[in-house]
């Protein structure tokens, strides 16, 4: 009886707002090919240029472990269609953070999403995210 009490209008307005909440994020995969690590994969993602590739500016980060031995990894995450930049690196000393040389450059490997090297640059590392599952292939590794 509950439900008869309920407008129909309502109930249609409620069904065109919900529904495209069930489609709002796409599938990216990113294949990873690494030196062997001591530590972890830290990656970040990024939706702006101004935010790329400085840490706490990411729209999310995660940790991923890398097993004994391995050269290869992959990631696999969710995001909204838009624009973004993936920066990542092995954290080998387990440091929970880059670490970096005297002169300032990462001791340990690094990579970006579409960048094959060199330093990080939103025009070379971006990306576009539609409502298509996208996959990349990418090497992390040391800069000298």
């Amino acid at each position: 009886m509950f439900y008869r009490l309920i407008p129909v209008s309502f109930l249609v307005l409620l069904a065109a707002f919900l529904l495209p909440l069930t489609s709002l994020a796409t599938e990216v995969k990113v294949d990873i090919t690494h030196p062997e690590s001591t530590g972890p994969l830290r990656y970040a993602i990024f939706d702006s240029e101004e935010a790329f590739p400085e840490a706490g500016l990411q729209i999310y980060s995660e940790i991923v472990p890398i097993p004994e031995g391995s050269t290869q990894s992959q990631i696999v995450f969710d995001v909204p269609p838009g624009v973004y930049a993936v920066a990542m690196y092995l954290d080998q000393d387990q440091s929970e953070a880059m670490t970096y040389n005297f002169i300032g450059l990462p001791k340990e490997p690094i990579g970006w999403v579409k960048a094959k090297s060199g330093r990080p640059d939103w025009e070379k590392s971006r990306f576009i995210v539609a409502d298509t599952p996208l996959q990349f292939t990418t090497t992390i590794e040391f800069l000298f």
